[in-house]
């Protein structure tokens, strides 16, 4: 479901038993999976992993340490702090890595997940915030919010950049987004069910648009950002447009077909006649021929009859 249909093996995860499957997602059911994910940050990551709860929000905690391809200490620093470390071999960027995550949450049954970029730009204790709307049925998909939070030295690129692509989502998806390239966001069962990750390099807008597709709309609530004060980013705004451009495009379009069917498997569908003529006992005062007025002959510009419908 989520991202390529490469075999698991070939993507790095061994194949899990079904019967091993089975246990694991009984054990996963009623907690949160942390997915943090990490490239190089030996610096940051203690902070990050040291600062998140065992609890939150109703739901025990576990960790997940995804390590994309780090060179340094990075995966040592996830065990000594008792996180679960899964590891590429080489980087293979941000969208496989978290891609990762999000598989294993869903396929270990877990109630709920909640991804935190491990560069320490993100505060954790604002880990419940995030993930209580998801505990309490109030959004499947969460996003923490720098612009509705205090950010404390973003620069004045980054905010613009963050500020416009946030306004595209916003206008391919007919709503309003403050920050739709956030690290920081929660997932109900549904959402884990449904999110899909269309190619390595990214995630932002398309985790988002396959989301939206599948009828699942994003929640905002705030949270705290400060700048970060060791490692470095890995994005390039240049080969970033180039690369996630045109997965957007195609994440976009298939996104919009797929609620485009959804709409029209949910419309109600009124009764037709035999001949094209009018149910039995029905006089609306119409000629009842067939032609570019429909079988009933009503306008195509009326009003149709208000049907009931089931939710």
């Amino acid at each position: 479901l989520l991202g390529s249909a490469e075999p698991e093996a070939a993507r790095g995860r061994p194949l899990v038993p079904v019967q091993d499957a089975r246990v694991k997602s009984a054990q996963a059911a009623g907690r949160c999976l942390a997915i943090v994910i990490a490239r190089d940050e030996e610096a940051a990551l203690p902070g990050v992993l040291g600062a998140l709860p065992s609890e939150a929000a109703g739901l025990p905690v576990d960790v997940l340490l995804v390590d994309d391809g780090s060179t340094d200490s990075t995966p040592d620093i996830g065990r000594a702090h008792g996180a679960r470390v899964h590891s590429h071999a080489s980087s293979r960027g941000l969208g496989a890595a978290l891609r990762a995550g999000l598989e294993i949450a869903r396929d270990e049954g877990y109630t709920a997940a909640v991804y935190i970029d491990g560069d320490g730009e993100y505060d954790p204790a604002g880990f419940e915030r995030v993930l209580e709307p998801i505990t309490r049925g109030r959004a499947d998909y969460l996003l923490g919010s720098r612009f509705l939070g205090k950010r404390d030295g973003m620069s004045w690129h980054r905010t613009l950049a963050n500020r416009a692509a946030s306004a595209l989502l916003g206008f391919l998806t007919e709503s309003v987004t403050s920050d739709a390239q956030t690290g920081f966001r929660a997932f109900s069962a549904r959402a884990l069910a449904e999110a899909r990750i269309g190619h390595d390099y990214n995630y932002a807008q398309v985790l988002t648009l396959s989301l939206w597709g599948a009828g699942i709309e994003p929640v905002e609530v705030p949270i705290r950002y400060r700048r970060r004060t060791s490692g470095r980013s890995f994005v390039r705004y240049p080969e970033y447009l180039a690369r996630v451009a045109p997965a957007v495009w195609r994440e976009w379009r298939a996104a919009r077909a797929s609620r485009a069917a959804r709409r029209a498997s949910a419309m109600p569908i009124a009764p037709a006649s035999q001949y094209g003529q009018p149910p039995p006992g029905s006089n609306s005062g119409h000629s009842s021929v067939s032609g570019p007025n429909g079988a009933s002959g009503r306008s195509v510009t009326s009003d149709p009859p208000r049907q009931r419908t089931s939710a």
